[in-house]
């Protein structure tokens, strides 16, 4: 009978826990930091500070005809006209009917030589939390195409909370469609 050596069996040691590897410049140390928290549909996730500008209430949305689903509106932040994004839609969750139900958490990123400032609509700004190496984990590997969960930073947690962190400048890229409606 063959006998087989455990020596190449990669399995973990009792009590320890598989990390999937970080993506390149997706360390927990790189991505380490201050981030806005905010709810959508029960789950917190947040954006890092350093890209918001503001937070204003969405009783200012003003719709814009003939947008797509996912743009909400437009509004005015100290004199200039920003667009405002449905979080909700742009994940594939359901659109809140009333517009004046959430915050608008104004963002500047950028897109190559560009300072984009767009507004996202969410259900409720929660706060700010400084997530540091050790609370953050790498995004798992799903098993399809890296790009459907490129838009993730990492994920933290904080206070019994797991919280999704994004990569603002990837969510609002408009060369990243809108997610898949998963919604019947």
């Amino acid at each position: 009978m063959p006998t087989v050596s455990t020596s190449d069996t990669h399995t973990p040691e009792a009590g320890t826990h598989l990390t999937p590897p970080p993506r390149p410049g997706r360390t927990p140390e790189a991505i380490a930091g201050r981030y806005v928290t905010f709810e959508l549909a029960g789950q917190q996730y947040g954006v890092e500070g350093a890209c918001v500008r503001e937070i204003v209430g969405s009783e200012g949305i003003l719709p814009l005809p003939r947008a797509p689903l996912c743009v909400r509106g437009l509004v005015e932040v100290r004199g200039r006209i920003v667009p405002v994004l449905d979080l909700r839609v742009r994940f594939g969750l359901d659109r809140v009917a009333d517009p004046l139900h959430g915050d608008v958490i104004v963002l500047e990123y950028q897109a190559g030589p560009r300072l984009i400032t767009t507004g996202v609509l969410v259900d409720r700004v929660a706060g700010s939390v400084t997530f540091d190496a050790a609370s953050l984990v790498p995004v798992p590997e799903l098993g399809g195409r890296d790009d459907e969960v490129d838009f993730l930073l990492g994920i933290g947690r904080h206070a019994g909370r797991v919280t999704f962190l994004l990569d603002a400048a990837r969510v609002l890229s408009s060369a990243h469609p809108p997610a898949r409606s998963t919604n019947p």
